[in-house]
């Protein structure tokens, strides 16, 4: 009996082990070719090091930056010896034998371009090359994947002698859905991304958008720059006015691709356009692939005319001197000649709420109390715009946020619309957080009317995230209190912020009107910017 029972025992360890080995070759991830394995010790590998220095490629973001600052801590608890942490282009003193380098990224050095030249955005490795430990890849969403890994499968076997074996680290390999593409011959290893080094700021958050959706797609992942800094004799995918795109010339709606020196340049007579075009591009990637390899070619020149549908606002403030009634005839008969869409109107009496329902029947006026007999309200009209919703979402002591969200009749994109008053300092900033998470959860464009008593410059300084597009001050000079316009964000936010462009002013009560742009397609994604 005894003999029986020990045999069981031993047959059970025995099982046991079993599933431990079976356990650890399911937990591999696909794509990886090479596996941390402690083994035996290599001697070429022990540590003569005085010190490991850890280098991060420039450009790395401040998460990158994060982990490498905490791998640089426990490299030194672990092994003891001295390390040091520092940018690339800022490193003292040359590595040898006595200070190892463990770079971080796609550093410019020719050990790391040679190795990671073809590598794609979710790609990394963990190796020894000439002396040098090469972790990471391209993107810091690829630094932070290895430099994780390392922390977790390598580094808990190192000590004063050995960093880690030299057959030891791992290479991963990310799937994507156009894993091949080619453009005129070279293959897009071979392009840069390229913006005017003295466009406008939407240019740069183009080419990094673009970049974005073609590294979702394809993995490709070119370096971004401005034409300044980009060689010239490089293949380019250029956005916006850059050097040798001045031979085209685009007037009303229209999108253009065409190729000169070598570049393929995306134009368009907005930044609408110049997204339009570029997402052309990436819809033919995904047209023209077969079996994962895309093929295309460039050698005519593609333009696309594109309805931009524009929206007109109105905002006004019916002054405080003269006759009440004189005032307000006056107001609506600026809105009945200019005819936008919408008008936001602030600082109204009951009085002048009534006037304005009969004097303007093409308008629906939707009102909202302020204070003992003060008003704002919101005028659109009936025939082009309905009201999908209307509400509150903060009411505060001498601060109110109001919401509209509007349909266009002709089946266009909805957008929103924010009235508020900056009244109170103390209040601001919860006025502020309304309006982010107003915007952040209706996924629209949005615009921002605000009536202040210190106009565009205290929205400026307790709400950063607003863009000032335009301030009206009453027709009266001596009136404090102003209107400031604003659109919510930029181009680079999250899904669906608009863009708002001022095309005039006029009237004695300033009527002022704007426009507000639809979000192209391409910029409905935030994306990193690695």
């Amino acid at each position: 009996m005894t003999e029986k029972r020990a045999c069981n025992r031993y047959f059970g360890a025995f099982i046991c082990i079993l599933l431990c080995f079976a356990l650890v070759a399911c937990g591999r991830s696909s794509g990886e070719l090479f596996d941390f394995q402690p083994g035996e010790e290599s001697d070429s590998h022990k540590s003569a090091c005085a010190g490991y220095r850890i280098v991060v490629a420039k450009g790395s973001s401040a998460e990158t930056l994060s982990a490498a600052q905490k791998l640089f801590r426990e490299l030194a608890d672990r092994t003891g010896i001295s390390c040091s942490l520092c940018f690339e282009g800022e490193e003292n003193g040359a590595a040898g034998k006595e200070v190892c380098e463990i770079l971080i990224g796609y550093v410019e050095r020719a050990v790391s371009r040679d190795r990671m030249r073809y590598f794609k955005r979710d790609d990394y490795l963990c190796e020894w090359q000439d002396g040098c430990l090469l972790l990471g890849g391209k993107s810091d969403s690829a630094n932070l994947a290895a430099i994780r890994r390392f922390s977790e499968e390598i580094l808990p076997y190192a000590d004063d002698e050995l960093l880690m074996n030299p057959d030891g680290g791992f290479l991963y390999r990310a799937e994507y859905e156009i894993p091949t593409v080619s453009v005129d011959g070279p293959e897009l290893f071979h392009y840069r991304i390229v913006y005017p080094a003295e466009g406008n700021k939407e240019e740069k958050e183009i080419a990094f958008a673009f970049r974005d959706r073609l590294a979702d797609m394809t993995g490709y992942y070119p370096a971004v720059e401005d034409d300044r800094t980009a060689p010239a004799d490089a293949l380019w995918i250029a956005f916006g006015d850059c050097a040798g795109s001045e031979e085209v010339e685009l007037t009303g709606n229209h999108a253009v691709m065409f190729r000169n020196v070598g570049h393929i340049f995306f134009l368009g007579t907005d930044a609408y356009g110049i997204c339009y075009a570029a997402q052309e591009f990436l819809d033919g990637i995904r047209s023209s692939a077969v079996d994962g390899v895309c093929t295309l070619t460039t050698e005519r020149s593609l333009i696309w005319s594109y309805e931009n549908p524009r929206l007109t606002l109105g905002v006004a403030v019916p002054g405080d001197e003269g006759d009440v009634l004189e005032r307000t005839f006056a107001l609506g008969g600026e809105i009945m000649e200019a005819k936008p869409d919408i008008t936001a109107v602030f600082a109204l009496t009951e009085q002048q709420i009534g006037i304005m329902k009969n004097i303007l029947p093409d308008y629906n006026i939707l009102s909202f109390v302020e204070g003992e007999n003060c008003y704002s309200a919101i005028l659109y009209h009936r025939e082009r715009l309905n009201a999908r919703q209307v509400g509150t979402p903060l009411t505060l002591d001498g601060c109110s946020v109001r919401l509209v969200v509007f349909t266009p009749e002709d089946g266009g994109d909805p957008f929103a619309v924010f009235l508020t008053g900056l009244w109170k300092e103390e209040r601001r900033g919860e006025v502020a957080e309304a309006l982010r998470e107003g915007v952040s959860s209706l996924g629209l464009s949005c615009v921002v009317m605000s009536f202040t008593a210190d106009g565009i410059e205290s929205a400026d300084r307790d709400m950063p995230d607003l863009t000032p597009v335009a301030e009206l001050r009453s027709a009266t000079e001596n009136h404090a209190p102003v209107i400031g316009v604003y659109s919510f964000g930029d181009m680079s936010d999250a899904d669906g912020y608009g863009k708002l462009t001022v095309l005039d002013r006029e009237g004695a009560v300033h009527l002022l009107t704007v426009s507000l742009t639809r979000v192209p397609e391409l910029m409905k994604k935030g994306g990193s910017r690695s």
